[in-house]
């Protein structure tokens, strides 16, 4: 797998650009960071109301960031500003939703824990690009959740569809995907090491049979590849990666030939029947959902399709694009499109923010994947990781 060619980050020292928040602890928020980052694995330990053992550690985040959050014309803070149009439209969508709905507890509660997820984000963000924090612990916190996460689910591998330290094994998958991408990528460790990780989590991803996790996996190599071909300096190494991508893209669609012929079968969780099942059922939903318009242009109200059975049982639609179209209508989800547009424009040309969107982008498209707390967490490490390779290649 491809290595980043940048510069150790912590070679970088003061020059120039955003100096450090002086009211904050950094030892403190190194340990926030790490434990956010193992916290968001342990979403099995329910302290009640919703709640998880890591939220407390997300609201203390949130407290320490935004003490003098950005004072200094941070990229943190330059993030927040331009993202705040795309998330009033959201509010504005999800305020005109409940015009038909009234002001019911659920759709207070999900707009609630809106604000709170995208709240971790961008603390999460400063918190992360503030130079007294050495990013290689946050690497290495990462590392050590993955490597957790396949423990626990190697160990219960007889089982159907292992779930790991999560309630669902499409979380697991999801966390998988987005994991390794982020560590090979934004990390410094050794080929050997990228080479096993990589080896060990295709095969926890195989045992969760997550088809999102492979998908989103397989979306994020494929424009790794492509940015390293279009970015190396040596002409043998673009071949090199140019080889690898065709191959990546001969084995997909070869892999969706044998599906379509029904002949695909790993195991009782990886097989063309499960994969057809599975998208019928959820193409019925976005079809049910869908014609729920007609009679609700301006949304059903945040979290209305599973708390008022409009679907004919409780059960999420998977796909947030539809939710929030069907939710938050028109306007919501125009919202969330454009604070897409605008992590995209912030993250830079081939950055690791734009790795992270690829999979994230993808796995929506199956799941309402929105409150994932490690999915924030992942792309605000990201996202600091191109604001710092920023600041060396400035210097």
């Amino acid at each position: 797998m491809p290595v980043s060619t940048s510069p150790p980050l912590e070679q970088h020292q003061h020059a120039g650009g955003v100096q450090p928040t002086p009211f904050r602890n950094r030892r403190l928020s190194q340990f926030l960071l790490f434990a956010s980052t193992v916290g968001s694995m342990l979403l099995t330990v329910s302290i009640g109301a919703g709640l998880v053992l890591v939220d407390p550690v997300f609201a203390a985040v949130i407290l320490v960031s935004f003490i003098g959050f950005g004072a200094s014309g941070s990229e943190g803070r330059r993030l927040l500003g331009a993202s705040l149009p795309c998330l009033w439209l959201v509010v504005l969508g999800s305020t005109l939703a409940l015009l038909g709905v009234g002001l019911q507890r659920w759709a207070l509660v999900t707009m609630l824990r809106d604000a709170f997820v995208f709240a971790t984000f961008f603390a999460l963000c400063e918190l992360a690009i503030d130079r007294r924090i050495r990013y290689s612990r946050l690497m290495g916190a990462a590392f050590l959740s993955l490597i957790l996460v396949e423990l626990a689910i190697f160990s219960d591998a007889g089982s159907y569809r292992p779930k790991g330290t999560f309630e669902n094994p499409n979380y697991a998958g999801h966390f998988l995907a987005l994991g390794l991408l982020l560590l090979l990528r934004a990390s410094k460790l050794p080929v050997v090491v990228k080479a096993a990780l990589t080896a060990s989590t295709l095969t926890a991803l195989v045992l969760t049979g997550s088809f999102g996790g492979v998908a989103m996996l397989s979306g994020g190599v494929a424009y790794l590849l492509w940015a390293r071909f279009r970015t190396h300096p040596r002409p043998v190494a673009k071949v090199a990666y140019g080889l690898l991508l065709c191959t990546a893209l001969a084995s997909s669609v070869y892999f969706t030939q044998v599906v379509v012929a029904d002949v695909f079968h790993v195991s009782d969780s990886v097989n063309a029947e499960r994969l057809d099942r599975s998208a019928s059922d959820r193409l019925d939903l976005w079809r049910n959902g869908l014609g729920l318009l007609s009679d609700h242009p301006l949304g059903v109200g945040p979290g209305g399709l599973a708390n008022r059975d409009l679907l004919g049982r409780s059960v999420e639609i998977h796909n947030d694009y539809v939710a929030y179209l069907i939710e938050r209508g028109p306007l919501g989800l125009l919202g969330l499109i454009s604070f897409g547009v605008v992590l995209w424009r912030f993250g830079g040309r081939w950055g690791a923010t734009r790795l992270m969107l690829i999979p994230i982008a993808i796995g929506m498209m199956s799941r309402e994947t929105l409150h994932f707390r490690h999915m924030w967490l992942f792309l605000a490490f990201a996202f600091a990781y191109d604001v710092r390779s920023r600041r060396i290649g400035a210097t």
